[in-house]
């Protein structure tokens, strides 16, 4: 009888350890709704709000169609204007650039109160779009949009 006492014990505690351990986990990814979930994430604290004229620049022209993409997602959903600049030293809020060595479909997206960044391959820096667009909170009394900073890097797995 002590033997099975000592046994139900175990395995009450193991279970009970489970299920902290996946309460935990499924309130840590709660707030970030992104799917599918990125290779690593981690939230910076800071919120960034679009609304009127938003700026973007682009790297190389071969990226055009995927911000055209987005700019008619900001213009229709939000009724922002998106303005892309000319100039790779102008400041601007959103930038996507493709660095010289990227694997497919891998992609970084680093976000702060002031600028957003995409980086990776043009199928990468898609995926990233889908993410951000994922994670914007949209306010049509304002016509803006508010969108909580991640840092994000995701790749095949």
């Amino acid at each position: 009888m002590n033997y099975f006492l000592c046994r139900m014990k175990k395995i009450f505690f193991v279970l009970a350890a489970l299920q902290i351990f996946s309460s935990a986990k499924s309130q840590s990814n709660s707030s970030f709704n992104v799917i599918p979930l990125p290779y690593s994430y981690q939230a910076t604290g800071e919120t960034m709000k679009l609304s009127g004229n938003v700026s973007i620049k682009v790297n190389t022209p071969h990226l055009n169609p995927i911000v055209d993409y987005f700019k008619a997602y900001l213009s229709k959903m939000y009724s922002l204007h998106v303005v892309q600049t000319a100039s790779l030293s102008q400041p601007c809020q959103i930038e996507f650039f493709e660095p010289y060595e990227s694997d497919n479909e891998s992609y970084m997206l680093t976000m702060n109160k002031n600028q957003i960044q995409i980086s990776g391959s043009p199928a990468g820096i898609f995926y990233g779009v889908q993410s951000l667009i994922q994670l914007m909170i949209g306010n049509e009394d304002e016509h803006s949009v508010y969108i909580p900073c991640y840092n994000i890097i995701d790749q095949p797995r």
